[in-house]
């Protein structure tokens, strides 16, 4: 199917899980920044209230 990983080259906000372009700062749904914290075992991007990363559950510093 054309187009069908399009998700695959777009990030998923941490914030609201909405779809940004991959260059994105911002979420363009919320604004919560895109940039902000990276989980240290998967790399997952976390929310900045995040106790665990949604992805693999392991514990944010």
């Amino acid at each position: 199917m054309p187009g069908a990983d399009l998700s695959l080259r777009q990030l998923v906000c941490a914030g609201c899980g909405a779809l940004n372009a991959p260059a994105a700062r911002f979420c363009a749904q919320c604004g919560v920044s895109q940039r902000g914290r990276a989980c240290g075992r998967c790399q997952a991007a976390l929310a900045a209230d995040a106790r665990f990363c949604p992805n693999c559950g392991t514990q944010a510093g």
